[in-house]
């Protein structure tokens, strides 16, 4: 079965017109797995053609996929999950949300600063506004007009301490050594390739 999907693979990546790189680990029922776990072995049917190869080089009968989690249930997600976390870098995920807090809090104590160098005139122009309000629409106008000039203000503070996010390291995920000794790799040339599926084969 791994050897028939990864030809597969490869006639696809040879059809495609920009191929990227693929290589395919046979994880599940190997060998060895089905020795570790004492898998029970059912026979062969008679018309599966490429039976005595198979016990020749295995010994008599097979095993079914269903046996491993059938007896050990869980033991194939477990056997998945380790290989895909061979990849997965745990602590990306922590290190960017550190960065972006630190970014964060930052941007928020310059906001602060400021807003906080011109509160008191903010307050005082609140307090001229709610004592005219009902009287003077002109004087009203005024006040906005002054109340936007501190704002721009603000704004233009901001802006130029506005934080440069490139003076902040985003941190890249660690990049995991790959797994050894691929069934299929999209490196190797089709000569290399098949004597690989020979060997796994069992084939000389």
């Amino acid at each position: 079965m791994p050897v028939a999907v990864s030809r597969k693979i490869e006639k696809q990546l040879r059809d495609m017109e920009e191929p990227f790189d693929v290589r395919l680990y046979p994880l599940i029922l190997t060998p060895e797995q089905c020795m570790q776990y004492k898998l029970p072995r059912t026979p062969i049917k008679k018309k599966e053609r490429r039976a005595k190869k198979f016990e020749d080089r295995f010994g008599e009968g097979a095993t079914e996929l269903d046996a491993l989690e059938a007896l050990h249930p869980g033991e194939m997600e477990r056997i998945l999950t380790d290989a895909i976390y061979h990849y997965w870098d745990e602590d990306l995920s922590d290190a960017v949300a550190d960065v972006r807090e630190s970014l964060i809090a930052d941007a928020d104590l310059i906001a602060g600063e400021a807003c906080s160098e011109h509160w008191k005139e903010i307050e005082r122009l609140r307090d001229e506004y709610n004592k005219i309000a009902k009287s003077s629409k002109k004087a009203l106008e005024e006040i906005s007009e002054k109340t936007k000039e501190i704002w721009e203000k603000i704004q233009a503070d901001l802006e130029e301490n506005e934080p440069d996010v490139e003076d902040y390291l985003i941190p890249e995920g660690r990049i995991a050594e790959e797994l050894p000794d691929p069934l299929f790799d999209s490196q190797r040339d089709y000569m290399e390739q098949l004597e690989v599926y020979k060997a796994y084969k069992g084939q000389e």
